[in-house]
């Protein structure tokens, strides 16, 4: 991959990138190939999703979230990802392929965020998930209708007029104990109990 060097017998020996490791498609006689060995043929989808659900709790308005279990694959290789899609009237709208998840073994439940769809808050669709095997073999699809993430509590915001509290003379009270509130950057002489430095009362 790059230079070494070496010492042998008090003699120093530098090797100016031997590339013993890796060849490229330019070398003569030695380019690389990948060569895969398959036993038979595998021409049977994998088993439909099952336990297709979704929820949208917790999440930001127009997002969703959605489970499903990785099928068995009846070919005898393993079902390795999904196609999945979404219902937008009558047209047919895949989802981005970085949103989603690829297959667990064989039971294991795979959980899809849909975001960035553009979905508004409380918005229905049909969600629609395909799985795929290792040989590419599409399985069956199944359909879920959900509704997305609902607009959050809107909080009343309005101004409720507050009158101001009335001047009191002497020290506040609480259980027995007169106690005083302070600005964190006042001082106060623990014994005299005068300001530092001294201020005109408020």
């Amino acid at each position: 991959m790059g230079t070494t060097w070496s010492c042998d017998d008090q003699g120093f020996h530098r090797q100016l990138f031997p590339n013993r490791y890796v060849y490229s498609s330019e070398k003569k006689n030695r380019t690389p190939w990948l060569e895969v060995v398959v036993e038979g043929e595998d021409d049977l989808p994998p088993e439909p999703p099952q336990d297709l659900s979704y929820d949208n709790a917790g999440l930001k308005p127009g997002q969703l979230r959605v489970s499903w279990v990785t099928p068995e694959d009846r070919g005898g290789g393993k079902t390795l990802g999904f196609h999945v899609g979404y219902k937008a009237g009558e047209v047919f709208v895949p989802v981005p392929r970085y949103l989603i998840p690829m297959a667990g073994d064989a039971g294991e439940q795979v959980v899809m965020v849909l975001l960035d769809l553009g979905f508004g808050p409380g918005k229905a669709a049909v969600i629609q998930v395909q799985p795929v095997d290792s040989a590419e073999n599409v399985g069956e699809a199944r359909d879920l209708e959900i509704v997305t993430a609902p607009k959050g509590k809107i909080f009343d915001q309005t101004v409720v007029p507050a009158e101001p509290l009335a001047a009191r003379a002497g020290a506040l009270t609480v259980g027995g104990l007169e106690i005083a509130v302070l600005d964190l950057l006042d001082k106060v002489d623990p014994v005299s109990g005068e300001m530092i430095p001294g201020q005109e009362p408020r």
